[in-house]
C-alpha cells in the first residue's frame, strides 16, 4: 500500500519523559518554518520522540515496552499514567493517535493502549484494531513507513549532514548502503551462505551415511549364515527340552501332593500347639477363677462385721445429737449475754449524755425534770449519775467477759460436732461399701462357679483333641520320609531342563536377531536410495544458495540499486542545490575511475561544477562544501522517503549549530529558507540563543520544578 505524507499538526502529552500533566497543547498548524529552542536537557527532543512514541511505540532509537527497554523509564519519575495524543494530516484526511500506559504495581503488569481514530470533520471515529500490534500495523500501512526510514528520512539529525561526503570514495558506497539500508540485502546474502553452508556440511554427513549403509550391506550373506544355522539346531534340540519338561511335570506332581502332606503336617503341628497353649490359658482361668471363688466366699461370710458396724454408727448419731443440743443451748446464752451487752450499752450512753448535760448547763433548775437544783443539790446529782454509769460500766465489762467465754465454747462444741459428724459420714459410707460388697460377693458366688465348671469341660475337650492330633501326625510323619530324596531328584532334573532351555533360548535369539539385522538391512537399501536423492537434491540447493549470495551480495543486487539510486540522488541533490547556489553549482556522481594504469576501480567520487570548472567535492569548503552536504543530505532523506512510498512533507533539522560559526550558521538559516516551500513544515531544533531571533516562530522550551514546559511565540 502506498502511504502518505505525514504532517503533524496538534500534540498533547502528560507524564512523558520530563513533562508532567500541566503541559499545553503544542499546535503546529500553518506554522511553515518554525524554531524548537531551549538549554540541552530541557526537553526539545522529549517533544520529537513523544510523536514517534505515539505512532510506532519508539523513542530515542529505540523500541519501548520490551524487557531491556520497559515503558515505565518512558514514565514521568512517581507519576502512574503517561498519555500522548497526536493529530496528525495523512494523505487528505485528518487522523488521531492516542497511546496510553499505565504503570505496572504489586505483582501486575503495565498495561498499554493505542487507539487510531480518523476525522469525520465534526468529531473522531475510531479504526483502530483488536489490539496495539494490529493498530500499529494499521499505522505503518497508512504512512507506508516504520519508524527506522522516518527518522533517516523526516530527521536531519546532528553530526549526519557530512557523513556521506566526507568519507572516502572508496568508503561512500558503504555509507550510502547503510543510509538506503542495504543491509537487508546483505543479510540475505549471509542467510544464503549459511544455508549453501548447511547445505555443503548434510551433504557430506549424507556421504557418510551412504558409505557406513554399503559397509553394512556387504555383510548381509553373513547374517543370512547365521539365521539358518540356528533354525537347524533349534530343529534338533526341540525333542530334548519336550523330554526334559515332560520328566520335570512328573517329578512335580509327586513333589507337589508330598509338598501337601508337609504343609498339612505344619498346619498340623501349628494346631497342637495351639491347642496346648489353649489349655495352658484355660488352666490359667481356671486357677484365677478358683481364687476369685475364695475371695468372694470370704466376703460373703462378713455380714456380721456389717451388723456391728452399724450398732457403733447408732451410738455416734445419739452422741451427735447430744452435741447439737449443748451447742443450741451455747447460741441462746450467747444471744441472752448479746442483748443483755445492749441494753447495758445504752443505758451508759443515756447516763453520759445526762451527765454532760448538767456540766454544760448554768440554769439553776434540772435539765432533765425541771425541779429547781441549789449547788449542793447539783454537787449530789452529779454524784448519783456518776456512780450509776461506774455500775453500768461494770455490768457491761462482766457481760463482755462472759460472752467472750461463751462464744469460745461456741467454737469448741461445734468443732467437736463437726468432727463427730464427719466420723459418722465416714463409718455410714464404710458401712455401706461393706455391705455392698458382701451383697455382691453373695449375687456373684453361683454365676463364677457355673462359669469355672464350664472351663474346667472346655479344658476337657482340648486334652482330648490333642492326642487325637497327635495321632494322626506320627501317620503323616511316616509318609513324608521320602520327601528329601525326591526334592533332590527334582532340582537335579530342573537344572538339566534350564540348561537346555537356555540353550534353546540363545539360539531363538540369535535366530530373531539375525532376522532383524536382514530386516534392518533391508530398510537400510530403501533408506540408501533415499539418502542418495537427497544429498542429490540438497547439492542442487547447495548450488542454489551460492547464486543467491553472490545475487544478494555487494556486486550483485546491492550494487544494482546503489547504481540505480544513484541517478534519482544525483537529481535530487541539484534541483535543491540549484536553489542554494542561485544556479551556479550542480553535483555528479561517477561509481568507477580508471587508475593511471589503466584498471578501472569501484569508488564514488563526488564530483561539483561551477562556474570555475568541474572540481572533486574534496577541494570545496566552507560555504560551497556545506550547501553540496545539505543539498545531498536532503535528497538522501527525499530518496528515502520515496523509496517507503510516502513523500517527504515534514522535516526536522538538527544539524548542531554550536559546531558552525556565525557564517555557517548563517548559511544553514538561508539553506532552511531555500527549502521552506518544499514541505509542510520545518522544525529547526537549537539551543543557540542568538539564532532565535532569525525564525520568526519558535517554541520555546523550559524545565522547571514542575518539569519541562514550552510556549509559542509567533513572529
Amino acid at each position: 500500500m502506498e502511504g502518505h505524507a505525514v504532517v503533524p499538526l496538534k500534540l498533547r502529552i502528560k507524564n512523558f519523559l520530563c513533562y508532567r500533566d500541566n503541559v499545553p497543547e503544542l499546535d503546529l498548524q500553518g506554522l511553515g518554518v518554525v524554531c524548537l529552542c531551549g538549554d540541552n536537557g530541557h526537553g526539545k527532543s522529549a517533544l520529537l520522540d513523544a510523536m514517534t512514541w505515539a505512532l510506532w511505540g519508539c523513542a530515542r532509537g529505540i523500541r519501548f515496552g520490551t524487557a531491556q527497554h520497559p515503558l515505565e523509564e518512558l514514565v514521568h519519575q512517581g507519576q502512574v499514567e503517561m498519555s500522548v495524543e497526536l493529530e496528525f494530516q495523512a494523505g487528505g484526511n485528518r487522523y488521531l493517535a492516542l497511546r496510553r500506559h499505565t504503570r505496572r504495581s504489586g505483582g501486575r503488569s503495565g498495561a498499554t493502549i493505542l487507539d487510531l481514530q480518523v476525522s469525520t470533520g465534526i468529531s473522531y471515529r475510531s479504526i483502530a484494531g483488536n489490539s496495539v500490534q494490529e493498530t500499529e500495523e494499521k499505522v505503518g500501512r497508512l504512512l507506508g513507513m516504520d519508524y527506522k526510514t522516518f527518522i533517516n528520512s523526516a530527521f536531519l539529525l546532528q553530526g549526519r549532514a557530512d557523513e556521506f561526503t566526507k568519507a572516502e570514495p572508496a568508503e561512500r558506497k558503504e555509507v550510502l548502503a547503510r543510509i538506503l539500508d542495504l543491509g537487508l540485502y546483505e543479510r540475505l546474502a549471509e542467510r544464503a551462505r549459511q544455508q549453501a553452508r548447511q547445505g555443503e556440511q548434510e551433504a557430506r554427513l549424507l556421504e557418510a551415511e551412504l558409505a557406513r549403509a554399503d559397509e553394512a550391506l556387504s555383510h548381509r550373506s553373513e547374517h543370512q549364515q547365521a539365521l539358518d544355522a540356528a533354525r537347524q539346531e533349534l530343529v534338533s534340540l526341540a525333542p530334548q527340552v519336550e523330554a526334559a519338561h515332560q520328566g520335570i511335570l512328573d517329578l512335580r506332581v509327586r513333589l507337589g501332593t508330598l509338598e501337601r502332606r508337609e504343609a498339612d503336617l505344619q498346619q498340623l503341628d501349628k494346631a497342637i500347639g495351639d491347642r496346648l497353649q489353649g489349655l495352658q490359658g484355660l488352666e490359667r482361668q481356671i486357677a484365677a477363677k478358683e481364687a476369685r471363688i475364695a475371695e468372694l466366699t470370704g466376703q460373703a461370710r462378713r455380714g456380721a462385721e456389717v451388723e456391728a458396724s452399724e450398732s457403733a454408727i447408732e451410738r455416734l448419731e445419739h452422741q451427735v445429737e447430744e452435741e447439737r443440743g449443748a451447742l443450741q443451748a451455747l447460741h441462746a446464752g450467747i444471744g441472752h449475754r448479746e442483748a443483755e451487752g445492749k441494753r447495758l450499752e445504752k443505758e451508759r450512753k443515756d447516763l453520759l449524755q445526762r451527765y454532760e448535760m448538767l456540766k454544760v448547763s448554768q440554769d439553776p433548775r434540772c435539765p432533765l425534770c425541771g425541779t429547781l437544783l441549789g449547788q449542793e443539790g447539783r454537787q449530789h446529782l452529779e454524784q448519783e449519775i456518776e456512780s450509776q454509769g461506774k455500775e453500768t460500766r461494770r455490768q457491761l465489762d462482766e457481760t463482755a467477759a462472759a460472752l467472750a467465754s461463751l462464744r469460745a465454747q461456741e467454737t469448741r462444741a461445734a468443732g467437736a460436732l463437726r468432727a463427730l459428724e464427719a466420723d459418722l459420714r465416714r463409718q455410714r459410707a464404710e458401712t455401706e461399701a461393706r455391705r455392698a460388697r458382701v451383697q455382691e460377693a453373695q449375687k456373684r458366688l453361683p454365676h463364677e462357679q457355673e462359669e469355672m465348671d464350664g472351663l474346667r469341660a472346655l479344658a476337657a475337650r482340648h486334652r482330648a483333641e490333642v492326642a487325637e492330633s497327635q495321632g494322626r501326625r506320627e501317620t503323616l510323619a511316616r509318609e513324608l520320609v521320602e520327601l528329601p530324596q525326591l526334592r533332590r531328584q527334582t532340582g537335579e532334573a530342573e537344572v538339566v531342563y534350564r540348561g537346555l532351555e537356555e540353550r534353546q533360548r540363545r539360539l531363538l535369539a540369535h535366530q530373531e536377531a539375525a532376522g532383524q539385522r536382514l530386516a534392518q538391512l533391508a530398510e537400510m537399501e530403501t533408506q540408501r536410495g533415499q539418502q542418495a536423492a537427497r544429498r542429490e537434491a540438497v547439492l542442487r540447493e547447495q548450488a542454489t544458495h551460492d547464486l543467491l549470495a553472490e545475487a544478494f551480495g555487494r556486486r550483485g543486487v546491492q550494487a544494482m540499486l546503489l547504481d540505480a539510486a544513484l541517478p534519482e540522488l544525483e537529481q535530487r541533490a541539484n534541483e535543491l542545490l540549484h536553489r542554494l547556489s542561485d544556479g551556479r553549482m550542480t553535483v555528479a556522481l561517477s561509481t568507477q575511475r580508471q587508475t593511471r594504469q589503466g584498471k578501472v576501480v569501484e569508488t564514488l567520487d563526488i564530483k561539483v561544477a561551477d562556474e570555475l570548472g568541474t572540481r572533486s567535492y574534496e577541494m570545496f569548503s566552507g560555504g560551497e562544501a556545506f550547501r553540496v552536504n545539505f543539498a545531498l543530505r536532503v535528497a538522501l532523506a527525499g530518496l528515502l522517503a520515496a523509496r517507503a512510498g510516502a513523500p517527504l512533507r515534514t522535516l526536522f533539522v538538527d544539524e548542531g549549530f554550536g559546531t558552525q560559526d556565525a557564517a555557517g550558521r548563517g548559511r544553514l538559516v538561508e539553506a532552511v529558507q531555500a527549502i521552506q516551500n518544499d514541505f509542510d513544515l520545518i522544525v529547526v531544533i537549537t539551543h543557540i540563543e542568538e539564532l532565535k531571533e532569525v525564525f520568526p516562530t519558535r517554541i520555546e522550551v523550559t524545565k522547571g520544578p514542575l518539569g519541562s514546559t514550552f510556549q509559542t511565540v509567533l513572529g
